[in-house]
């Protein structure tokens, strides 16, 4: 696992020997659209579908929280083919999310292809890597 260091400004990438975590990019927009038009993959999620309109703000929201606050949700690539298969990483919950957490560990990803599946390795990665203690000031 490489290093990763979190801070304002910086754009941070988190690699494995399978995946790379990294900030998402334009050719992340139509596959990250149709991992959220997926009804299965997004049946615990709310909104449950998303349009590609609303896929795209929500990756450029992504690639700004990582520029501004140092954390953020990261395109999840498979490095094997270069595949687009997700996303993970950390935010700080908004108001309409219960309870008073400091940070939300998340991740989306879409359904197995070819039989490849790397369930919740994304969400492991991100919660172990070095920096991720990091508590942000409130």
């Amino acid at each position: 696992m490489s290093n990763i260091f979190i801070a304002r400004g910086m754009m941070l990438t988190l690699e494995t020997s399978r995946l790379i975590l990294r900030p998402w990019q334009d050719r992340d927009r139509a596959p990250f659209a149709a991992i959220n038009a997926d009804a299965e993959v997004r049946r615990y999620y709310y909104p449950s579908l998303l349009t590609a309109a609303e896929t795209d703000k929500l990756i450029d929201q992504a690639n700004e929280r990582l520029m501004r606050d140092g954390i953020g949700f990261l395109a999840v690539e498979r490095k094997a083919d270069g595949a687009l298969i997700g996303g993970a990483g950390l935010s700080r919950p908004g108001p309409e999310v219960p309870g008073s957490f400091l940070l939300e560990i998340g991740w989306i990803l879409g359904q197995p292809i070819g039989g490849r599946a790397m369930p919740r390795k994304p969400a492991i990665i991100v919660s172990i890597s070095p920096g991720s203690n990091w508590v942000p000031n409130a």
